[in-house]
């Protein structure tokens, strides 16, 4: 009868800790080459959070088969809610991407997730964007004129 008793004690600490502990919010998701053909590993992530008006920067790499995961409090000046705003950029060499997305509230019981696939393209040097610009200023006014 002791040892029932011991169980069921241990049982309700299990339970009753699984409450707090599970009471945070999980960003996560993939980085991807351009299209969403092959993952990227290795890939600097930054996770930009905005809660109650503090903005929170969280940086990672990204794990074999490009998974990328941070884990927040819900609570706190350095924290992630439901509801709150949150911003991916991911780098790999001369590639770049970005995603927002809002933290879903209590996704599996206290626990917020938002997940966030990325796929990295190409970033323009300036050369590539100043051509880029003037030409289509040229192309306004041509188009202008006639």
């Amino acid at each position: 009868m002791k040892k029932i008793l011991s169980l069921a004690l241990l049982l309700m600490l299990v339970v009753s800790m699984g409450g707090i502990v599970s009471a945070s919010t999980l960003i996560t998701g993939k980085i991807y080459t351009e299209g969403y053909k092959d993952v990227i590993d290795g890939a600097d992530v930054i996770i930009t959070c905005v809660h109650n008006g503090n903005v929170n920067v969280k940086n990672t790499t990204s794990s074999d088969g490009g998974k990328y995961a941070f884990k927040f409090s819900e609570t706190g000046s350095d924290g992630c809610n439901g509801g709150d705003s949150v911003k991916i950029e991911g780098t790999y060499g001369s590639l770049y991407g970005w995603q927002n997305a809002t933290v879903t509230n209590d996704f599996v019981g206290d626990l917020d997730l938002a997940i966030l696939n990325v796929p990295l393209v190409p970033e323009f040097g300036f050369l590539i964007g100043m051509v880029t610009m003037i030409s289509a200023v040229t192309v306004f006014f041509v188009i202008r004129k006639n």
